[in-house]
């Protein structure tokens, strides 16, 4: 079975030491959001079967995008949260990570805010949607002058980039043209 292990934990609480000890895990560093969505898009594609997700990955907005493709590339994931003795202790964790103390205490308020069986319940409730997917079949309807149709994929879309994966993704260029495309496909018709 394929599954993606998503790390969770401020900076310097021991991730990266965490995603090195799994055996046989290609990692995907977390902390460039948009480039590691498009690197655990790939390797869903490639069928790799063990992928550890290295990043903060502290809310439904952090890690919806990466259930969402999980569940369309049928993945199992799993969210790992990491506990070491130092994983709240802000002192230790900026030694360790350099990130600035303000930075870390925000991210641990906010990390500390979010009831963790909360947010699985949440991710549970998430759709399997690839974004590239969505645009590809409303390019597709549009060719096939399909408007109704080509509607309801960039509804999608924008669901998927406002809930849930609310970073666009490379390629938002072409999700424009189709919006647009759309919208004077109805103002002619």
């Amino acid at each position: 079975m394929k599954k993606i292990i998503i790390l969770r934990g401020l900076p310097g609480s021991g991730k990266t030491y965490r995603a090195n000890q799994i055996e046989n895990a290609v990692i995907i560093p977390g902390e460039a959001y948009r480039e590691s969505q498009k690197v655990c898009r790939r390797l869903m594609r490639e069928g790799k079967p063990l992928l550890v997700l290295d990043g903060r990955n502290i809310s439904y907005y952090d890690i919806g995008p990466f259930v969402k493709l999980a569940k369309w590339y049928d993945y199992d994931w799993e969210i790992e949260n990491i506990n070491t003795p130092w994983a709240q202790d802000i002192e230790e964790l900026h030694k360790r990570s350099g990130v600035e103390k303000k930075i870390i205490k925000k991210a641990l308020l906010h990390m500390n805010s979010i009831q963790f069986s909360s947010l699985i319940q949440l991710l549970d409730m998430l759709v399997e949607v690839d974004p590239e997917e969505i645009l590809f079949k409303a390019q597709k309807y549009l060719e096939e002058n399909e408007l109704g149709k080509a509607d309801l994929c960039m509804l999608d879309y924008q669901d998927w980039v406002y809930t849930g994966g609310y970073r666009p993704i490379d390629g938002d260029e072409i999700a424009l043209e189709i919006l647009a495309r759309v919208k004077r496909a109805h103002h002619s018709g």
